[in-house]
């Protein structure tokens, strides 16, 4: 039987090894079967003990892997056929965000801006070669090089 008193941290054994971890939990739970007390001992909720042993006894040692947290299904995500729209409008014109949102919607495709921004940077299209505003100004005549009033006529 464990002692009470012996405690180790669950969050320093889980950033060591995971898996480790887990198992280790449930090791303590299947000879002491309190929830509670495994809780107690490894100084973590009893809703992360629960949870780990729910998983184990579901899927067994397949079950204390970690999961992709990546969500199953995104509901507001911008249809494929439109995506397609969006990046056949840019390949064509070579406009940016605002003025192909604007074509389409004039076209009666309601898309916003910041929608294009979206599928433009998920199919990693290139940016729009933007000019500086602050740009060396080119001049007319190279006035080193010329003689005092030599310019004028």
């Amino acid at each position: 039987m464990i002692d009470p008193s012996f405690s180790i941290n669950y969050r320093e054994l889980y950033q060591q090894s995971p898996l480790f971890a887990r198992k280790k939990l449930i090791g303590v739970y299947q000879e002491t079967r309190n929830k509670s007390f495994t809780a107690r001992i490894f100084k973590t909720h009893l809703s992360v003990v629960r949870k780990i042993i729910r998983r184990f006894e579901r899927e067994g040692e397949e079950g204390l892997r970690d999961r992709s947290r990546r969500p199953k299904h995104s509901p507001r995500k911008t249809p494929i056929h439109i995506e397609a729209i969006i990046l056949a409008e840019r390949k064509k014109t070579g406009y940016g965000r605002d003025r192909i949102a604007r074509n389409l919607t004039a076209r009666g495709i309601p898309v916003k801006p910041s929608t294009v921004r979206y599928v433009l940077r998920r199919y990693q299209v290139s940016a729009k070669y933007k000019r500086s505003r602050y740009r060396k100004k080119q001049r007319f005549y190279d006035f080193e090089e010329l003689y005092p009033l030599q310019h004028f006529e």
